[in-house]
């Protein structure tokens, strides 16, 4: 559910493949743990690649350019790179803005990130009024956001003037958030929202603006600030996780007949995801708190049972879902006595119910992965880890991932050393 962008950052739950959709979780919510990037080339490239796309998605504006210059920024707007790429070394400029137009997208096609950042550097400081200076500005706030520099990304964007970029306004809401300023959160998100129209983070806007709110404990603002957004055309894309925060919103208001009414329409969703187990915690907490009051029947409705035929012996026969894999032998009982020390696994949730975890390790094993969970202490709060594995080969735990994935079942790669 940047904000920034899911699985890149580490700030609360938010992770640049969600800088479009991060998830960010209130206080006292579980993390999940984010993928852990592989050496740090493959980490540069992703990043190139991150910041390249959010770039073809934010077009820049063509004042005051020449047909020439038009045409090949039409050229890369469209997504023909390479072909760009060859009209920006013919191009030969005669205005301070034509001169920030070749060196902003030299800048942005490179795929070094130091010589990337280098031509941002010279673009900002030789050319940081024109029109793609300032868009040098915003992706090098950008880029200091991707490696945790919250304060210099700060810097960068309080720099930028020009009116027509509004996209400002929602990273220096992402920032204040960052920085634990709510009220500056909540002042720029609305702005970004005033002014953008329907731009590119509208939804992270609003999402960031009800994190604020909760995070300030003003939850009839978070329900209110959810709702409008609920009223938009085509919002929200993530409809499960829109009700796992209206739901958490609303049973913290004191609403608890409306939460527990949210929850189950977001559980009814996809009752394999994490945000469904997310939900559970939330509902056995509420059953905590409430008793009886609160009806949990809808988390074990009855089901047809179906006579699974038995494999004969010698049989080729596979089981639907089953994947085709050779895996290292794990014990067999549910959960692990520790962690373990060394091997390569998919991580399939980190829950704060063990019994939660032990459905979800029965639900793995079902599909014929092999599957445990450990119990992991962290400052003073226990969390359950579900792991299947291990695999000898990345090729096999590939596999299990997309088996699981099929089944609604939300999963990484992890190598533990």
């Amino acid at each position: 559910m940047i904000i920034l962008p899911p699985e890149y950052t580490e700030y609360g739950d938010m992770t640049m493949s969600k800088l479009k959709h991060p998830i960010i979780t209130s206080a006292g919510e579980p993390n999940s743990s984010p993928r852990q990037n592989r050496n740090t080339r493959a980490h540069s490239f992703a990043r190139y690649l991150a910041v390249l796309l959010l770039l073809i998605c934010c077009p820049a504006l063509s004042s005051n350019l020449r047909k020439d210059f038009s045409d090949a920024e039409a050229q890369y707007q469209s997504g023909a790179i390479n072909e760009f790429a060859s009209l920006l070394l013919k191009l030969k400029p005669n205005s301070d803005t034509e001169r920030a137009f070749i060196l902003y997208y030299s800048a942005i096609i490179d795929k070094d990130t130091v010589d990337m950042t280098a031509k941002l550097d010279q673009l900002v400081k030789t050319l940081p009024q024109t029109y793609y200076g300032q868009l040098g500005l915003l992706l090098l706030a950008k880029n200091a956001i991707l490696d945790r520099k919250i304060t210099e990304a700060s810097t960068y964007l309080r720099k930028i003037t020009h009116a027509d970029i509004t996209e400002r306004l929602y990273w220096q809401a992402f920032c204040a958030y960052q920085d634990g300023e709510m009220n500056s959160t909540i002042t720029h998100a609305e702005n970004y929202l005033r002014l953008s129209g329907r731009g590119a983070y509208i939804e992270e806007a609003h999402y960031l603006i009800a994190e604020a709110y909760i995070r300030q404990r003003k939850y009839s603002s978070a329900v209110s600030t959810l709702n409008k957004f609920k009223a938009l055309d085509g919002y929200p894309t993530d409809q499960q996780y829109f009700h796992y925060k209206l739901g958490y919103s609303l049973e913290h208001q004191g609403s608890i007949e409306d939460a527990l009414h949210v929850y189950e329409q977001g559980y009814k969703i996809n009752k394999l995801s994490q945000l469904a187990y997310q939900i559970e915690d939330r509902l056995f907490e509420m059953r905590s708190r409430h008793g009886n009051a609160i009806d949990l029947g809808f988390l074990y409705e009855y089901t047809d049972l179906s006579i699974v035929r038995e494999i004969q012996q010698g049989s080729t026969e596979i089981r639907p879902g089953s994947p085709t894999q050779t895996t290292i032998p794990m014990p067999q009982e549910l959960k692990l006595l520790a962690k373990p020390t060394h091997g390569m696994y998919l991580q399939a949730g980190r829950l704060s119910h063990e019994q939660n975890t032990i459905r979800l390790v029965n639900q793995i094993r079902d599909l014929g992965i092999t599957s445990a969970y450990y119990e992991d202490k962290q400052n003073n709060k226990v969390t359950w880890v579900v792991l299947c594995g291990p695999f000898a080969q990345r090729v096999e735990a590939d596999n299990a991932r997309a088996v699981l994935i099929d089944n609604g079942i939300e999963c990484f790669v992890t190598i533990i050393k």
